[in-house]
């Protein structure tokens, strides 16, 4: 089973931090949700305040993350690589919104996975997203 999962499911989704340690069962579960998204250069991909509906997987191109601190003057950038990922904590509920601005400093292809959509999936499999949340939080 896991060799057929890792044959299935993209290096970059079977290699993020929270789906490590996951039942091959889980993983092939993930890729009817999985949906190749493109943003141009300069595109937001998320933005600070925004409702938030999924998480992203870079598997093209980059990004950088900005992160608005108490006043609008300080600002942490981050920059975000094929690999990297963000809206984690949207996909596992445990937020409600996005705390930071993500744009496509090149033409950039990420997996997108909705939360809604991910909620209905793992429904009747709380013991993997608890997984998710540790695997996240450490």
């Amino acid at each position: 089973r896991h060799a057929v999962a890792d044959f299935l499911v993209h290096a970059e989704v079977r290699n993020n931090l929270i789906f490590h340690n996951l039942p091959a069962s889980a993983m092939v579960r993930l890729l009817p949700l999985l949906q190749l998204i493109t943003a141009e250069a300069g595109e937001h991909v998320t933005s600070k305040g925004q409702i938030g509906h999924a998480m992203f997987i870079i598997v093209g191109g980059s990004a950088d993350r900005v992160h608005h601190k108490s006043s609008q003057k300080k600002i942490k950038t981050q920059k975000l690589d094929v690999g990297d990922s963000f809206g984690e904590e949207v996909l596992l509920g445990m937020k409600q919104s996005y705390d930071y601005t993500v744009t496509a400093s090149t033409v950039c292809q990420l997996f997108m996975i909705r939360a809604e959509l991910f909620v209905e999936r793992f429904a009747d499999l709380p013991q993997v997203v608890d997984q998710m949340r540790r695997n996240f939080l450490d």
